[in-house]
């Protein structure tokens, strides 16, 4: 019953929200497709350093997403170095003589962790950048039970 009360919901949800879905799905990837390849993690920071150097806003804003973008930098360097370091573990738990289950599980349940906390990082710069540049970051209340929905049901 509960499976299907949920199904109902997210159904009902994605309808609700599916209006609208379809043009931004088109424009988001029109603009995937006319942006230039990024190579690296340095690409991408130089960009965000160029972009923020080159906009309008005044020197306030520049320092508060300047600061917002250093700070996240470095998260996401700790959260990479992490990474490589638990796939360096996986790979050699993987190859040795003596395999170990639930150790293998654990470092890839630690890995899902790291990934999870990158993207969450990732997603609160977003809304930080967004509200510090004014944007009306305030979710529709169809696309916000949606997420809730989901999110809620991911951490069950």
């Amino acid at each position: 019953m509960k499976t299907v009360l949920w199904s109902s919901l997210l159904a009902i949800g994605f309808l609700m929200a599916g209006c609208t879905q379809k043009e931004v799905v088109k424009d988001l990837d029109v603009k995937e497709s006319q942006t230039s390849s990024i190579k690296g993690a340095g690409d991408l920071q130089s960009e965000a350093a160029d972009l923020i150097t080159r906009s309008n806003l005044s020197a306030d804003k520049k320092a508060q997403l300047t600061t917002l973008r250093l700070a996240t930098e470095k998260q996401l360097e700790a959260y990479r170095d992490e990474s490589l370091r638990l796939r360096s573990l996986l790979i050699k738990d993987v190859m040795a003589p003596t395999y170990n289950r639930a150790e293998v599980g654990l470092i890839k349940s630690r890995m899902s962790k790291v990934e999870r906390q990158r993207l969450a990082t990732i997603f609160d710069t977003v809304d930080k950048a967004n509200t510090i540049l004014g944007h009306d970051v305030s979710i529709p209340e169809n696309e916000r039970m949606v997420h809730e929905m989901l999110y809620l049901h991911e951490l069950r």
